[in-house]
């Protein structure tokens, strides 16, 4: 699919090229007055194809009333300054292949769904679903059983499923609050290791590592 809908920016430029040299070579191959009209028509479609850059990027941006800037965290320090605070501290102690558990959502999710494991770079139990489906990955029965690791209250399911899926870290912060409500059984399969902001991330002692 993204193959597919990609090859749209080849396409562009190879039509830009072909335009440029159409218009250049057409003093060559068109008489004087089909020549005058084919290049006035170009020109007004150059002219009007140069709104785009200008139109879009004020559309996408509100009219730049935000402000640029180059902190793509920005955003979430906003709606949850703990949760950044936990990313700081998991990309400073976590190794890098540590599994952490965080809140599933569906893809492009306003509310920030895979938000831990985009800005660490550890793996998480399960991103995007749809993605993964895009990609051929059996994501088997992954989104029900974070839910359910962040709202049973068997202790031994939690802790199969922690060891199913070798989760090192918890993660339960405003998002997971917010779609799972309290948790369950999971913050007494290890201990707190950092809390601020409403954020806390859990070590957990069940993964088998």
């Amino acid at each position: 699919m993204n193959t597919v809908f990609k090859l749209g920016y080849q396409a562009w430029i190879l039509l830009a090229v072909v335009g440029a040299v159409s218009l250049s070579a057409s003093r060559a191959w068109l008489p004087r007055i089909p020549r005058a009209a084919w290049q006035a028509v170009a020109a007004v479609l150059v002219v009007v194809s140069c709104a785009y850059p200008v139109a879009a990027a004020a559309g996408r941006t509100a009219g730049f009333a935000d402000g640029p800037r180059l902190d793509g965290r920005e955003w979430l320090a906003r709606t949850a300054p703990g949760d950044v605070a936990a990313i700081d501290w998991l990309r400073a102690h976590a190794p890098g292949d540590a599994v952490v558990l965080e809140a599933v959502g569906d893809d492009y999710s306003p509310f920030g769904n895979g938000r831990i494991s985009t800005y660490t770079g550890r793996p998480t139990v399960l991103g995007w679903q749809g993605h993964e489906l895009q990609w051929s990955h059996d994501v088997g029965t992954r989104r029900s059983d974070v839910q359910a690791l962040y709202t049973t209250p068997d202790a031994a399911a939690a802790r199969e499923l922690v060891r199913r899926y070798g989760v090192d870290y918890a993660v339960i912060g405003p998002l997971e609050r917010t779609t799972y409500g309290d948790p369950g059984v999971l913050p007494s399969l290890g201990r707190k290791v950092f809390e601020r902001d409403g954020t806390v991330v859990y070590a957990l002692t069940a993964s088998g590592r």
